[in-house]
């Protein structure tokens, strides 16, 4: 990579390498006045609502309670994260607050990973990075995947710090504890543990064939290093294998080894995007491989992962998103190399990362704005319809899952107690978004799940009169039931977008 020559560029690279600082809290100040704008204007979305029933529990053996009755499919520890938000504030901030600070850090780790490996001004451009991946948006939801990505950079930062050789304790203390932390706010965390050993594999074979298989003095290094990472997968297969088991038993089998989730918009299962970047080999010294075995513990994680893929289909890009670190900081590290350290390319790439961070958390907050306006609007449109004299006494029913639990959430008690959502799984065809929905919810409705969720069958054989907010994409299960149950439609108006009809008279 060639530049222009340009002493100012070379002035700006020189002060960056000298003082990264700078660029840290430039960094800090943007991404807080931001991130905390937009979590505390956009509103809960139908994931984070989950989130919030679960760690509203009033203490931690009611929260292990519903866990277990699958209320929602995370470990204990990100319930307890985000209590501990909510006693700070108890609104959307609080309980994203985790995720917020969790990106935060991430974004830290990753830029302290790089700086052994490359130039400050280089590796300042992993702040900012992470914004133009998939990885942003969850900074600003009750849900831990940024947090994921954050205990997985920490563990990609301590353990090129054990490669650093010495005799500090901390970073073999820092690995296993990411490691742990990794999984225990996310039951996929612990595939984490497959790019850190795929980065010693690599460190430890280069090592060993320039010593010509020799002992070289960091040969303990390479067993502590082996020992932490070993640790790990047992602490979780022996904590979470019967937890990912259980969460697996909830979701739809597309019949597929990448299958979808069942996430709303229906993404595909994710491929591995990046590997960890081992450090320079004047970093350590020579090694020998670990021939440490695997006892069944440690094989848990990996069978659930099998299963996962193979079974149940519930792999989404969002489940393994912290590996866009990996891919990062490979990027950056061949960018770097690329360019023969030129500090001029690293001040232009450090502008363009900067430009697209700033650029996407204005959009950010402006997509808050705008979705909070929108509710607001659905919101009072259902009020001065539910308060109509022809229908004040009758249910509204949604089709579109996550806008009943929202308009659920935020409206007024009035309003609240006569917006339902019917689960109907049984005509969702088995591999879709909805038939996971629907089956999921109906199990958790019959678990005393605190949200507006009736089953089909009961509810239309109560004969009585309703509303029918009906949205195409999910409404196709409620209308074949309805005309099974030989309801009378009546076309009554429009509400939010959607067509809506007055049913009565059911058999």
């Amino acid at each position: 990579m060639q530049t222009q020559s340009s002493p100012w560029l070379e002035k700006v690279g020189d002060l960056v390498n000298r003082k990264p600082g700078f660029v840290i809290v430039f960094y800090t100040a943007i991404y807080f006045a931001l991130t905390l704008s937009t979590a505390a204007l956009k509103p809960f979305w139908y994931d984070e609502l989950f989130t919030r029933v679960v760690a509203t529990r009033s203490s931690f053996a009611e929260l292990l309670r519903v866990l277990r009755q699958g209320w929602d499919l995370q470990p204990p520890l990100y319930y307890l994260l985000v209590k501990a938000g909510r006693a700070l504030m108890d609104s959307e901030l609080g309980l994203r607050l985790p995720s917020v600070v969790g990106l935060w850090l991430g974004s830290l780790f990753l830029f302290f990973h790089l700086r052994r490996l490359i130039p400050p001004v280089f590796a300042a451009s992993a702040l900012f990075l992470p914004w133009a991946t998939m990885v942003a948006p969850f900074a600003v939801e009750a849900r831990p995947y940024a947090l994921v990505f954050c205990f997985a950079s920490a563990a990609l930062f301590c353990w090129s710090e054990t490669l650093a050789g010495g005799s500090r304790w901390w970073p073999l203390g820092g690995l296993f504890l990411s490691l742990v932390a990794v999984s225990t706010v996310h039951y996929y965390g612990f595939t984490a543990f497959a790019a850190l050993a795929a980065g010693e594999t690599v460190h430890t074979v280069t090592q060993t064939q320039s010593s010509m298989g020799g002992v070289g003095p960091h040969g303990a290094g390479v067993r502590s290093r082996g020992a932490a990472l070993a640790a790990g997968p047992r602490v979780h297969g022996t904590l979470f294998g019967r937890g990912m088991e259980h969460a697996a038993s909830f979701h739809a089998d597309p019949g597929l080894p990448f299958g979808q989730g069942w996430h709303h918009d229906g993404s595909p299962g994710g491929g591995l995007d990046g590997v960890a970047v081992p450090a320079r080999p004047e970093d350590a010294g020579h090694t020998r491989r670990n021939r440490r075995g695997l006892g069944g513990d440690d094989l848990a994680p990996a069978i659930g992962l099998i299963a996962a893929f193979a079974i149940s289909g519930m792999i989404a890009e969002r489940y393994v998103l912290f590996w866009h670190a990996g891919a990062i900081a490979a990027l950056l590290y061949g960018t770097a190399r690329l360019s023969r350290r030129d500090v001029r390319a690293g001040v232009l790439l450090l502008g363009l990362t900067a430009s697209l961070f700033i650029g996407s958390e204005v959009r950010g907050v402006r997509y808050a704005l705008s979705e909070r306006r929108r509710m607001d609007q659905a919101l009072a449109e259902a009020g001065a319809l539910l308060s109509a004299q022809r229908f004040q006494t009758m249910p509204l029913v949604v089709t579109d899952a996550f806008m009943a639990f929202q308009l659920r959430h935020y409206a007024s008690q009035s309003t609240r107690d006569r917006i339902v959502y019917v689960t109907d799984s049984d005509l969702q065809p088995k591999g879709s978004p909805h038939y996971s929905i629907d089956r999921i919810l109906h199990t958790v409705y019959l678990r005393g799940f605190p949200l507006p969720v009736r089953d089909a069958g009961e509810f239309y054989s109560a004969a009585k009169p309703f509303l029918l907010a009906y949205a195409e994409l999910w409404g196709g299960a409620a209308m074949v039931r309805i005309h099974e149950h030989g309801c009378a439609l009546t076309p009554a108006g429009a509400w939010n977008g959607q067509t809506l009809y007055l049913v009565e008279r059911c058999n």
